[in-house]
């Protein structure tokens, strides 16, 4: 015995493995034997007709085929102790199929029944007749009776391009010739053919066709002769339409009544077929009535536009004669009579119809077309300035009233008006004369023309300091010459002069503009301003506040054309009406200068004096790159010597706040954070400022994934780092190899407990190393954790049985 327990001892790791590979074969044995074979089988078919093969296919599991028995009941009296066998199904019928499956060792069998899984079905027999098997092309219809035999679908092709699917069909040939017909009997998926070669036989006639000498006639004494010219015709009948008929072959008839008339030809060809040709109303015998006229109008003024209507249920052409020497062929024309002195005239329409016979209707002076009265006058002038008062002569012949349009919206009726044309133009008068028979002629003379002119000016700048030069812009109308006085005793005729004032004061300027005797003027007054650059200005007292401070400026002075503004903290403004802002304590004086036209310049300082009390927040900051995120801020703010700082306030953008002056502050992620600070001084002034995104951390984490592939050795392992702003990686397996790959796979060769690490990298050459201590239940295991956590668990356990059948209690020993 002490022996065997030195040899155990000197070689517990051999035994140990051993154990553990004897434990795994015998849960391997145990676990087979504990299952219970569930059967089950496919099929390739399941219906088709006799005789049917089928093969099945075992698809039992919880048992292995090496410890098992099959056997099989296919319904028709046939077994099988294969384990996917094919079975021959020899006679129709429906079928169910069973399976048995024994586990040897255990013996626990299972049997799974698919009742009436297999259907086997009777082949079809294809055949059929026809109750006829030839007839003419004419009126063909041919009869099929089916009669196959265990079939219950069909398929019929008639040979001529097409197929039906009726048990019992009738078919029409549209050609003539010999025709194969096959019938497809289907049961299942099941098929059978029957082929009838030359079956049909359809004999062609002609197609029946004759001429005449005329279709058509206005006489009833027209003889009208009927050929027949049917290829292979050997007798014909003649139906006329009136209700007459021959059996001549070549037939004439005439008609005792006017109508259209349908020819029915039959003819009988040499292969004994009929055929029919009807040609509805092929004759024509007619009598066309006269035509009906009308118009939109039938008498009013020359020129005068008359729109014809010509209505005739037979006609097929149309002549018109308008009485005035013009004709058309239309049958709705629009003629115009342009007669001076009026006129009476005769309408005439003559139609004819498809047969040639005409007819013909007058309408005797039926339009009436009445003269014009002749319109003249003369006003007494053409030109002059308005207001400008005319008279018109009326000279108009034959008229017995009269409308004038002077051109300017108003009008008159009196013979010989007088009018006077108020405001500049060109105006169109019009004379309308109307006579008797309500006629109305129209006359105009050229253009009127009144011409007053308009003074019109104004300048390129109008105020300014002497001496100021002043161009003067001229935009008068209907003006040919021109005179100014420009207010301080000098004038000009220049179209547009410039003028120079070289006294302060202010100046009215006059314009007057001229035109063939007509004159108009313009007056402003005080319109030029020469200004004195001499400002008086009293300062407002000196402004006390606290920063920051907001304040309007605004210059009101006269003729300033540019403006600089001088805050007394460095900024300006070209502003004429400016705001600025004070940030920083302190004392502030605010100056203006301005320039006017003319080139003077006045100055005015100081404008204001400002006294800012208070402090302006400023702060800077000091930031670690990697982690830990610790940032030093340190306070710079200024104040005015009248005050100190008494408290400040930070906020450091993650939600947490401060009241030291230079506080540290340890960010717990990474990120990019606002910060602000607020100061209030001893005088109680509040100052904030803002510093967007002023403190940036770069993110660097890892989320290490591990997957084992396979339980036995070598055994491969992958494993992902799955970082955030990583951009090196260093991995120990602790098999004494390492990687620099981010997702490395690695092969451990022989089993034990490794501990793995990760050390990972940013661009700011910050690091983090995170381990994966063995969980010694396992050979890979456990959680990553970081080395500022890292700990060795060991465990260990040994269950009391591994192995059983269901319900199966184990008792587990912690070793």
């Amino acid at each position: 015995m002490r022996k065997l327990y030195v040899f155990l001892k000197k070689h517990k790791s051999l035994f140990i493995k051993l154990s553990a590979i004897i434990i795994v074969g015998l849960m391997t044995v145990l676990s087979m034997k504990a299952q219970n074979p569930v059967a089950s089988f496919t099929s390739n078919a399941t219906s088709g007709c006799v005789p049917l093969t089928v093969d099945f296919i075992n698809t039992s599991t919880n048992i292995n085929p090496q410890n098992a028995t099959w056997f099989w009941d296919f319904g028709n009296g046939n077994t099988s102790t294969a384990m996917s066998p094919a079975n021959v199904y020899v006679s129709t019928g429906t079928f169910t199929v069973s399976l048995t499956a024994t586990n040897t060792i255990t013996g626990a069998q299972n049997t799974v029944t698919m009742a009436g899984l297999v259907h086997v079905s009777p082949n079809p027999v294809a055949d059929f007749h026809a109750t006829t098997t030839t007839a003419c092309l004419s009126g063909n219809n041919f009869s099929f009776i089916n009669t196959s035999t265990n079939a219950t679908t069909y398929i019929w092709d008639f040979g001529d391009g097409i197929t039906v699917t009726t048990a019992n069909p009738t078919h029409h040939y549209s050609g003539s010739g010999t025709y194969t017909v096959t019938l497809v009997a289907s049961n299942f998926a099941c098929t059978d053919t029957r082929i009838q070669a030359a079956y049909i036989n359809v004999v062609g006639g002609s197609t029946p066709a004759f001429t005449t000498n005329t279709q058509g006639s206005c006489s009833l004494s027209t003889l009208f002769n009927f050929t027949n010219t049917t290829p292979n015709s050997i007798n014909s009948i003649w139906y006329f339409g009136d209700g007459a008929t021959s059996n001549t072959f070549n037939s004439q008839h005439t008609y005792s009544t006017y109508g259209s008339f349908n020819i029915t030809l039959i003819s009988t060809s040499t292969t004994g077929c009929i055929d029919t040709l009807i040609i509805p109303n092929y004759i024509s015998l007619t009598h066309p009535p006269a035509p009906v006229v009308t118009s939109s109008m039938v008498n009013g003024c020359s020129p005068l536009t008359v729109s014809f209507t010509g209505q005739s249920p037979t006609a097929t052409a149309w002549m018109w004669d308008f009485g005035n020497g013009t004709t058309d062929t239309v049958q709705n024309p629009t003629c115009i009579y342009t007669a001076a002195n009026g006129g009476v005239f005769t309408i005439t329409l003559t139609i004819t119809d498809m047969n040639g016979c005409t007819a013909t209707t007058t309408m005797t002076n039926y339009i009436t077309v009445s003269g014009l009265p002749t319109s003249t006058f003369t006003p007494s002038t053409m030109v002059g300035c308005g207001p400008l008062t005319l008279s018109f002569a009326n000279t108009a012949i034959g008229y017995v009233s009269c409308l004038w349009n002077f051109g300017d919206g108003s009008t008159d009726t009196s013979a010989n008006p007088t009018h006077t044309y108020m405001q500049n133009g060109f105006y169109h008068p019009v004379l309308y004369v109307t006579n008797a028979a309500g006629c109305t002629q129209s006359s105009a003379v050229p253009a009127l023309s009144v011409h007053n002119p308009t003074a019109i000016f104004n300048t390129t700048t109008s105020v300014g300091c002497a001496p100021l030069t002043v161009h003067f812009v001229n935009t008068s109308i209907n003006s040919n010459s021109w005179f100014w006085d420009f207010g301080d005793g000098t004038t000009s005729s220049n179209i547009a002069p410039s003028h120079t004032y070289w006294t302060a004061g202010n100046y009215t300027v006059k314009l007057y503009a001229y035109n063939t005797g007509c004159v108009d003027s313009l007056i402003r007054s005080n319109y030029i301003q020469i200004l004195n650059p001499t400002i008086s200005y009293t300062p407002p007292p000196t402004v006390t506040a606290c920063a920051p401070l907001t304040v309007n400026f605004t210059d009101a002075t006269t003729g300033s054309i540019s403006w600089l503004w001088n805050f007394g903290d460095g900024d300006t403004s070209t502003n004429q009406n400016c705001t600025h802002t004070y940030s920083a304590p302190g004392f502030y004086t605010v100056s203006c200068t301005t320039q006017m036209n003319g080139g003077c310049i006045n100055t005015i300082n100081p404008f204001n004096t400002f006294r800012i009390l208070g402090a302006e927040a400023r702060f800077t900051v000091a930031q670690d790159s990697c982690p830990p995120f610790i940032a030093t801020f340190t306070d710079s703010s200024i104040t005015d010597t009248s005050a100190h700082i008494v408290s400040w306030l930070w906020n450091f953008g993650d939600g947490t706040t401060s009241v030291l002056q230079n506080p540290t502050h340890n960010y717990q992620n990474a990120g990019s954070y606002t910060v602000s600070l607020t100061i209030t001084t001893s005088d109680g002034c509040v100052n904030s400022s803002v510093m967007n995104n002023i403190v940036n951390f770069l993110p660097l984490d890892a989320n290490i994934l591990i997957n084992v592939n396979g339980n036995s050795y070598p055994m491969i392992v992958d494993f992902f780092a799955n970082t955030t702003g990583a951009t090196s990686w260093f991995w120990t397996f602790g098999d004494s190899t390492s990687s620099t790959d981010e997702n490395p796979i690695h092969t451990y060769m022989i089993p034990g407990y490794y501990p793995v690490t990760l050390t990972i990298t940013n661009i700011l050459n910050c690091s983090t190393t995170f381990t994966e201590l063995p969980d010694t239940s396992t050979s890979i295991g456990g959680n990553m954790i970081p080395d500022s956590t890292a700990g060795v668990v060991t465990s260990n356990y040994l269950p009391s049985l591994q192995t059983g059948c269901a319900p199966l209690t184990v008792n587990f020993v912690n070793t």
